[in-house]
């Protein structure tokens, strides 16, 4: 095969390549993006939640804090039906403990209770706590299983789109870092630039 030849199959190549990667981002991108916000919003679960359930997490220090036993006994007396599906202490001094519980229709709710008497603060159904939703949001577009599975597809077809845009971003030649690392700013079209400019992008985001 001569050189001509050679640079054209590499061309066809190239072409297909960069189509592949430019319909997998315009179809996978929203749902890539909806994980990057949302898993961004779960990485900070304990200053949002300290926020929101602020008056459900703090207590006042009083001495000794109560065994584990005395808060879920405590629980089971306004809850009789209920059944403790986890206990968490609290991490802090001041900070309360949370008893989550089934109850018979299905429910599932968090009990905040004062760690040092044992008192009942209040309780949290699991539909509501913002932080579930968006972890279910993150995990399966709230949508069940079918939901699951376009993050899954989504996930796959992103290591498509890191090796095709590395295909696309690697230099062809090695006469100029310019349009390789840095973007190409002289002698060119707006056009141009942006394409340079998205390759530089590309592979910081890869």
């Amino acid at each position: 095969m001569d050189n001509k030849s050679k640079q054209k199959s590499s061309a066809n190549i190239y072409q297909i390549v960069w189509r592949w990667h430019f319909y997998a981002g315009i179809i996978f991108a929203p749902f890539l993006l909806i994980l990057a916000i949302t898993g961004a919003i779960y990485l900070f679960k304990p200053q949002i939640e300290g926020v929101l359930y602020e008056d459900y997490y703090n207590v006042i220090e009083q001495g000794e804090k109560l065994a584990p036993s005395e808060h879920i006994e405590s629980v089971l007396d306004q809850f009789p039906e209920a059944q403790i599906t986890s206990y968490r202490p609290g991490e802090e001094r001041t900070r309360s403990a949370e008893v989550k519980i089934s109850l018979n229709g299905g429910e599932s709710y968090t009990i905040f209770v004062n760690p040092y008497t044992a008192d009942i603060i209040g309780k949290l159904n699991e539909k509501d706590r913002f932080i579930d939703r968006v972890e279910e949001f993150h995990g399966e577009l709230m949508i069940g299983t079918v939901g699951d599975r376009i993050v899954e597809l989504a996930a796959c077809w992103t290591l498509l789109l890191v090796i095709t845009g590395l295909y696309i971003w690697f230099p062809k030649t090695k006469k100029s870092p310019f349009g390789v690392i840095f973007p190409r700013f002289k002698k060119i079209n707006e056009f141009s630039l942006g394409i340079s400019m998205q390759s530089q992008g590309g592979l910081g985001c890869h």
